[in-house]
This record gives C-alpha cells, sequence and structure tokens, in this order.
C-alpha cells in the first residue's frame, strides 16, 4: 500500500473505524487494504488491551451486510480477533492428516472465542 492510506493496521492499532479504511473497489464491493506491518502483529497484539476485542469494536457499526474476513494460517491474535468480530466462519481445509489435525486445533480456538467472546 501506498504511504498514507490507512490500512488494516490503523483499526486493530489505532483505533480507526473500519469504515474509515474499507475502499470501494466496485458497487456493493469494498475491501480493506492490508500491509506487510501486520507481519508481526501477533506479537504487537499480545501487549495492548483489549486485544482480541480490536476488530469487532472496529466493526461495530458497518456499512454492509456481509463481511469476508480472511485470516492467516495461523491461530495467533489476527485469528482470534477475526472469530471474535464474526458470527459465522468458514475453514477451507487440506484433506491431508496436518491439516486435519489443524482443524482440530482451529476447532478448539473458535470454542475458546465462543467460551469467552461470544
Amino acid at each position: 500500500m501506498p504511504r498514507g492510506i490507512p490500512t488494516l493496521r490503523a483499526v486493530l492499532f489505532d483505533g480507526v473505524p473500519i469504515n474509515d479504511v474499507a475502499v470501494e473497489i466496485r458497487r456493493n464491493l469494498r475491501l480493506a487494504p492490508s500491509s506487510l506491518l501486520l507481519a508481526n502483529a501477533d506479537v504487537a497484539l499480545a501487549q495492548l488491551a483489549g486485544s482480541d476485542l480490536r476488530l469487532r469494536r472496529a466493526m461495530a457499526r458497518p456499512d454492509w451486510q456481509v463481511c469476508v474476513i480472511d485470516c492467516p494460517p495461523s491461530l495467533g491474535k489476527l485469528t482470534m480477533n477475526a472469530l471474535v468480530a464474526s458470527t459465522h466462519f468458514l475453514a477451507p481445509v487440506d484433506s491431508a492428516p496436518y491439516a486435519l489435525e489443524g482443524l482440530d486445533m482451529l476447532m478448539q480456538t473458535v470454542d475458546e472465542a465462543r467460551s469467552f467472546y461470544n
């Protein structure tokens, strides 16, 4: 992203509402851009108050009916933020044994998010 354009990092770390970051791509389609600055977000978020609730707070008054949140294939703070902000989730998974073990770990994380937050 060019400098000066707010990204999802500003949403998570600076409290910028996601509506202020989302860019219209075409009619009825907006994207909240990311950047390489999110590469260390899991570590940085762990040090902040309300680290698991930041995305949900930023999405409190959305201008849309459906939002798709694409997450990294890890179970860190970014994924927890997405789960806490969501009402549903979809996890595309390969049928390989390690992928299925990862799905078990994801389901444990989903259960944890559900029991503590929603």
